[in-house]
């Protein structure tokens, strides 16, 4: 089992109770459920390390972006 925190609970994405700050400080809330595939939390951990702040961003809110 992977850390009870945002990063690998199967929410993230599409929570309203998280927020940057929330994910870096390891949050964890009331409806907190593991991600059960390792390769999603490795992905959202690899983005953050790659991308910072616009990680935090990309992984909180993955579907924000506008497609052309």
């Amino acid at each position: 089992m992977q850390k009870a925190e945002c990063l690998s609970c199967k929410h993230l994405g599409g929570c309203i109770r998280t927020d940057g700050t929330k994910l870096l400080s390891h949050f964890v809330c009331e409806v907190y459920q593991e991600e059960p595939r390792e390769e999603v939390i490795k992905a959202r951990f690899d983005v953050i390390n790659k991308f910072g702040s616009a990680g935090v961003r990309s992984v909180i809110s993955p579907n924000t972006q506008k497609e052309d």
